[in-house]
């Protein structure tokens, strides 16, 4: 192989390294995003639990109206918390997607040059 040839060769195998190693940030921000999540639904519920407690407790007292607000205001919380969750986690596997496209890519060249190379 010629000097250009390899170092074309290099830089391609660089590319496909540097590429690989975003994937797995990719997949690992995932399963950390996947787990804010579940964690995420585990606390609202229990706060939620603990709110409709206060509540019962909290039946035909003054302060019945306010913890009714702040349930409310939890399940509302919640719920765009959830809804910013998920679409993050669309984001994010719509550039893993575009990640995974590119690196197939670089590996289709890769492929094509070393055959080319041989030839």
């Amino acid at each position: 192989m010629t000097l250009p040839t390899q170092d074309t060769c290099r830089k391609l195998q660089q590319q496909l390294t540097a590429k690989k190693l975003e994937l797995r940030h990719l997949k690992e921000t995932h399963v950390i995003v996947e787990h804010a999540f579940l964690d995420s639904q585990y606390f609202s519920k229990k706060e939620q639990y603990l709110w409709e407690k206060i509540l019962q407790l909290c039946s035909g007292t003054s302060s019945e109206t306010s913890v009714n607000e702040e349930l409310e205001q939890l399940k509302e919380e919640s719920r765009l918390f959830q809804q910013q969750l998920i679409v993050g986690e669309e984001e994010l596997k719509q550039i893993r997607l575009k990640t995974l496209f590119e690196l197939q890519q670089l590996e289709k060249n890769y492929i094509q040059f070393r055959n080319e190379v041989q030839i």
